[in-house]
């Protein structure tokens, strides 16, 4: 499952995770995940039940969505920008036990959880199988109804973890250190992205929308952290590839991948010839 797997770095002080000027260590978001965790069982969530993070991208996000796991709960993360029909209509069907948002996060990260409280955590996680839902992530609707898709431990797991049949965490364990997580919270891709890192020892970079807005503040942020992986839908390659400020970005990454929409022939020739040292198609 995913909460024992991220148990091998309990006590390491690499970063987990960096937004902003803020830096979470994996010693501090497991911290801070098991409070969340303590604090969720006091209000009643057991085993299974859902959650809905109602977060913006944030460290605090991420620290809910491990907090959400370490109390055997599943997750659930609405694409941004849905209509609240939309939303509403996911939500009577998923029937979430709990909505957590922001304030919450922080009044959860600021409790002290006594030892015999964390000792019950430590039992969950051993109780929890790897059949066992840790999400629910919904279709974006662009062809009808969302549909409410379920995705298990081990199947993240046996996805991003870095063993010979797996190409992709191999050369990323490797020969990376810090992933860009640029795509929607609402997209699986995102989960993976995070299993990819917490999973493997790794850094997830949070960049602001600002960040995002054009080729060369993407590249000013992938220069500033020290990024050296990065995800490119093919739409967003080929709008961009002309930017010289985008070649210049790809020339410092050891890793793109990309995936997420149909991919051409074209488009893929293209990025295997942009400079980057490594191009994964996922």
């Amino acid at each position: 499952t995913i909460p024992k797997m991220i148990e091998q770095y309990r006590a390491s002080t690499a970063p987990a995770l960096i937004w902003g000027e803020e830096r979470l260590t994996f010693r501090d978001l497991i911290g801070d995940a098991e409070k969340i965790a303590c604090c969720l069982r006091r209000s009643g969530i057991r085993k299974g039940d859902r959650i809905i993070l109602s977060i913006k991208r944030s460290s605090d996000y991420v620290r809910a969505w491990l907090g959400t796991l370490f109390a055997g709960a599943v997750q659930v993360t609405f694409h941004d920008g849905w209509p609240d029909q939309l939303i509403q209509a996911a939500m009577h069907e998923c029937s979430p036990s709990l909505v957590i948002d922001e304030a919450m996060v922080q009044s959860f990260c600021a409790c002290r959880i006594p030892d015999e409280e964390a000792g019950r955590i430590s039992e969950m996680i051993d109780a929890l199988q790897g059949s066992d839902p840790f999400q629910i992530v919904y279709t974006s609707g662009s062809t009808g109804k969302p549909k409410g898709v379920v995705n298990s431990h081990f199947s993240a797991v046996d996805r991003t973890l870095a063993k010979a049949s797996n190409r992709l965490p191999r050369y990323f364990v490797q020969n990376c250190e810090r992933l860009l997580l640029d795509c929607s919270l609402g997209f699986v891709l995102s989960s993976y992205c995070i299993c990819l890192c917490l999973l493997n020892g790794k850094t997830i970079v949070l960049p602001s929308q600002e960040d995002l807005r054009t080729p060369a503040s993407l590249e000013a942020c992938i220069r500033r952290y020290h990024v050296d992986t990065i995800h490119v839908s093919p739409s967003r390659f080929l709008q961009y590839r002309a930017d010289p400020a985008f070649a210049q970005l790809l020339g410092q990454i050891r890793l793109l991948l990309s995936g997420s929409e149909p991919l051409s022939e074209y488009a893929a020739g293209l990025m295997c010839r942009s400079g980057c040292q490594e191009v994964i198609f996922i």
